[in-house]
């Protein structure tokens, strides 16, 4: 990894990024990924845009369903007589 803050968008470590996103380097090995992030703009969005999963998947998953849709599929499984077990 020696010269990764000279890296271009063609030569970013992404292979580096999965594992220093996923805790997966030593400090030497982040520090100098670190580095990297600073420098390289591509490499930061792809680190913010991890960053923000958590929270996305979590706002995805705790979506409910419009009333409207609920009273819909309660009335269509109702005439269908659609075993619910």
């Amino acid at each position: 990894m020696a010269g990764m803050g000279d890296m271009t968008d063609e030569s970013c470590p992404s292979a580096r990024l999965d594992a220093y996103l996923e805790g997966r380097l030593g400090p030497a090995e982040r520090a100098q990924l670190e580095t990297h992030v600073v420098a390289c703009p591509l490499c930061a969005q792809t680190v913010r845009g991890y960053r923000r999963l958590p929270g996305l998947l979590r706002r995805a998953t705790n979506a409910g369903i419009p009333f409207e849709v609920a009273d819909r599929l309660q009335r269509l499984l109702a005439i269908a007589q659609w075993p619910l077990s």
